[in-house]
C-alpha cells in the first residue's frame, strides 16, 4: 500500500495552500532553533578583565615560578652578623644606629674631597647634609651611646650659630663655602658619635680574641662577619688580630696550621678590600 501523497489531489485547493504555508513556517522555525543553539555553542565564554593589581600579582608569581624552576633565587642583602648583635632588639638598635652614622661619615668625606681637589661641592649636598643632620639628630638621642657625648653633640647641633647655617644654604643652595662649612660640622659631630660606636665593637671583638672560650676557628669565623660592616675601623681592628696570628704573636695560644691559614685569608679579603 503506497503512502497517501502530502498533496492529495482530491483535497480542495484552500487545503493545499494551508499545509503548504505551514510546512514551510514549521522548517523555517526548526532551522532557526539548530542554527540559535549552534552559534550559541560556538561563542567562547566570557574572560573577566583583570585589575592592573591582579596582572601585577599573576606577573610576580609567574616570576617567582619560573626562578624556582631555573633554580636561582633573589640573593640577600642582609649581611650575616654576629649573634652578639643580632639576639636582642639593643643589638639591632645599635648596629642600625652604626650604619647610619657611617652612611654619614662617607657622603659627607665625598663632599669635604670634592672640595678639597677642585673647589666644588657635588650636585647632592644639600640631600647629604640634611640625611646627615637626622643621622646626628638620631644618634643624640640614642641612650644606647654615653650621656656625656649625646649632650655636648646635641648642644652644639642644636645651637643658634649652627641652625643659621643650615638655613643659610637653604636660602643660597649655590653658596659653596657655607656648604663646605656645614658639612664639616656635622662630619665632625657624626665622627664623634660613631667614635663611641667602634668603640663598643672594638671591645666585642677583643672579648671574642682574647677571653672566649670558643676554639680559635669559630672565633676567626665570628670576627669574619664583623666584615660585614664594611667599616674601615672595625675592620682595621679585626686585621690587627689576623696579623698577630698570622705571625704566631699569640702567647699561650696554640694556632693550627688550618686556623693560621683561615686568618691570613681573611687579612687578605681586608687587605683586597673586599669585605
Amino acid at each position: 500500500m503506497e503512502p497517501a501523497p502530502l498533496f492529495d489531489a482530491q483535497q480542495p485547493p484552500r487545503r493545499r495552500w494551508v499545509w503548504g504555508v505551514g510546512s514551510v513556517v514549521i522548517a523555517v522555525v526548526i532551522g532557526g532553533l539548530i542554527y540559535f543553539s549552534v552559534s550559541k555553542s560556538s561563542v567562547p565564554a566570557p574572560v573577566a578583565p583583570m585589575t592592573a593589581e591582579g596582572s601585577k600579582s599573576a606577573n610576580v608569581v609567574d616570576a617567582a615560578t619560573a626562578e624556582k624552576k631555573s633554580g636561582h633565587e633573589a640573593p640577600s642583602s642582609q649581611p650575616t652578623l654576629p649573634d652578639a648583635i643580632t639576639a636582642s632588639a639593643d643589638g639591632m638598635m645599635r648596629y642600625e644606629l652604626h650604619a647610619k652614622l657611617l652612611t654619614s661619615s662617607n657622603e659627607l668625606s665625598s663632599i669635604l674631597d670634592e672640595w678639597q681637589k677642585g673647589g666644588t661641592v657635588p650636585p647632592d649636598s644639600l640631600t647629604i647634609i640634611e640625611s646627615a643632620k637626622e643621622a646626628v639628630r638620631s644618634g643624640a638621642n640614642a641612650e644606647l651611646l654615653p650621656a656625656d657625648v649625646r649632650q655636648t653633640v646635641a648642644s652644639q647641633l642644636n645651637s643658634i650659630e649652627f641652625q643659621n647655617q643650615l638655613e643659610a644654604i637653604k636660602v643660597e643652595p649655590g653658596a659653596r663655602n657655607r656648604i663646605v662649612s656645614v658639612a664639616n660640622a656635622l662630619n665632625d659631630l657624626t665622627g664623634r658619635l660613631k667614635a663611641q660606636s667602634d668603640a663598643y665593637y672594638m671591645s666585642q671583638i677583643k672579648a671574642l680574641m682574647k677571653r672566649s672560650p670558643l676554639p680559635l676557628g669559630e672565633r676567626l669565623d665570628i670576627a669574619s662577619q664583623y666584615l660585614s660592616f664594611n667599616d674601615p675601623a672595625i675592620s682595621g681592628y679585626v686585621a690587627r688580630w689576623l696579623r698577630d696570628i698570622q705571625s704566631g704573636d699569640t702567647g699561650s695560644l696554640v694556632v693550627s696550621a688550618e686556623d693560621r691559614d683561615k686568618a691570613i685569608q681573611l687579612l687578605a679579603r681586608i687587605e683586597e678590600g673586599g669585605v
